[in-house]
């Protein structure tokens, strides 16, 4: 329904955008850059990144858009390139945004998920979180990502009891992060030789994500440390063979 109803709208804003294109029409004017981000935003709604990207991209590398636009235009080409998969693209601009609008929650967990995807920058990402849960306690998202940015910056004591605390939420019933959150404290709990614990925990990410190796061997050291050699060799003949299967 809501598809629908932007349909008419994009055909409006397509117009109004080639035409702000035309040369003689105000290439670089205001005017053309407000259509060109409408225009831009609408198609992301739609679904259609490339060509948002494509359409957005343009006013940002130009910077032909002003103080006023450029934040919105900001963000949306990073969360174009973000739809289409070009994460490392996408950092540039969410910075630029963050720079003007340096405020709001939503944008600086976008980054931080971004940068913490790509396992970029992870004591930038930490503040960006931070800042996060400063203006919203309850952000699920961002208390999941947070011992994910603190075990990348070493800090495994602080990422150990984030890990905890973000296993307590209603995160723990999603099965992605119910993996991730389960391999970090697994992880951290051997770097803190609470080993009985992170078996438990290793164990519980591999049975919620088998096909990622890098479990895999966390467990299979959490068996060795444990004293279970023969365990410990059967995930590593297991670990090999996913590695075969997935060059």
């Amino acid at each position: 329904m809501a598809e629908q109803s932007l349909t008419p709208a994009l055909e409006c804003l397509e117009k109004a955008y080639i035409l702000s294109r035309v040369s003689g029409c105000g290439e670089a004017h205001t005017s053309g850059d407000e259509a060109a981000l409408l225009y831009g935003k609408v198609l992301l709604q739609l679904g259609q990144s490339s060509h948002a990207r494509e359409v957005l991209g343009e006013v940002y590398a130009n910077h032909s858009c002003g103080e006023t636009l450029l934040p919105e235009v900001s963000r949306s080409y990073a969360l174009a390139l973000i739809a289409d998969g070009e994460l490392v693209l996408a950092v540039q601009p969410l910075e630029t945004a963050i720079q003007h609008i340096s405020d709001e929650p939503e944008l600086h967990l976008v980054y931080a998920r971004t940068l913490l995807s790509l396992r970029q920058q992870p004591a930038q990402a930490v503040i960006s979180l931070q800042k996060v849960l400063q203006a919203n306690p309850n952000s699920l998202e961002a208390q999941g990502w947070l011992p994910v940015g603190l075990d990348e910056t070493g800090q495994t004591k602080p990422a150990f009891e984030a890990y905890q605390r973000a296993l307590e939420t209603k995160l723990a019933k999603d099965t992605d992060w119910r993996a991730r959150l389960s391999f970090g404290l697994g992880r951290n709990a051997l770097k803190l030789d609470q080993n009985e614990l992170a078996l438990a925990a290793l164990q519980e990410s591999v049975q919620y994500a088998p096909d990622k190796p890098e479990y895999q061997q966390r467990l299979a050291e959490a068996y060795w440390a444990v004293n279970l050699p023969a365990n410990a060799l059967q995930v590593a003949r297991g670990v090999l063979q996913l590695e075969r299967d997935n060059p």
